[in-house]
């Protein structure tokens, strides 16, 4: 058997498989989420006069920050009072080019946190505090078929989800969340709109109570990504590997 972690990745497995007279075929099994690393979160919503934009994870040239410093850009000089309840939050390793790219809001209202890498707790904990939660691929060849394992823990904490990437299995994941936005990256003034329509529910004061995070209470759309559905998965896969003679495509 061949595991891989997209669809589109296990599809092009079993074609190559297919190619060298291999008779296995690719699954895919998704990172997915833990419950446990989420239990006693505090996702539930914040009345603040910022809009907390989060992103954790690695910053390189696949996931790169520029198309929303743009966005952002655009916004402060457009509209800086607006800009001024604006706060973006970048957890994780970043290369020098990516530093660079986040160095162009300085000067603007915006408010901008950089933090290195985290451990995993502290992450979702990060990840957990934001109103809106960033994740990002670039155009590049391939970038259709990457979905970051981030994503998943994204889903089960509940919160708006920001995309910036190319069409492709990660925004066909997001399309049944409802708090979800998807902009190709060239989409700049589309991506601007969207941001400056956000803040008014920062500013929501009835706006429910902060809630703790219980994984168990997820939606069945959901709760398949977690750990114990994805093992699941894995034994069955298990399973009929051993209740099947290793042989060689005809």
């Amino acid at each position: 058997a061949v595991v891989a972690t997209t669809r589109a990745s296990a599809a092009e497995l079993t074609r190559l498989c297919r190619e060298t007279g291999s008779a296995a075929t690719a699954s895919c099994i998704y990172n997915g989420f833990d419950p446990d690393d989420l239990s006693g979160l505090e996702c539930g919503p914040q009345v603040r006069s910022r809009l907390r934009i989060v992103y954790t994870g690695t910053l390189w040239n696949l996931t790169s920050i520029a198309p929303l410093v743009r966005a952002l850009q655009g916004i402060a000089q457009a509209a800086p009072p607006c800009a001024a309840e604006l706060e973006l939050v970048v957890a994780g390793r970043r290369t020098p080019q990516q530093d660079a790219i986040l160095d162009g809001l300085r000067g603007t209202a915006i408010r901008v946190e950089r933090c290195g890498y985290l451990p995993h707790r502290q992450s979702l904990a990060l990840a957990a505090s934001a109103d809106v939660l960033l994740l990002l691929l670039g155009d590049q060849p391939g970038a259709e078929r990457v979905v970051p394992a981030k994503l998943f823990e994204y889903l089960a904490l509940g919160k708006r989800i920001l995309a910036v990437g190319p069409e492709g299995e990660a925004r066909d994941l997001l399309r049944d969340h409802g708090q979800a936005a998807s902009f190709h990256p060239a989409e700049i003034e589309p991506l601007t709109r969207w941001l400056t329509t956000q803040l008014d529910g920062a500013r929501d004061p009835h706006s429910p109570p902060r809630t703790t995070c219980d994984a168990a209470s997820l939606p069945a759309r959901l709760s398949r990504y977690s750990r114990s559905s994805l093992t699941e998965e894995l034994a069955q896969l298990l399973e009929c590997c051993v209740k099947q003679p290793a042989g060689r495509a005809p």
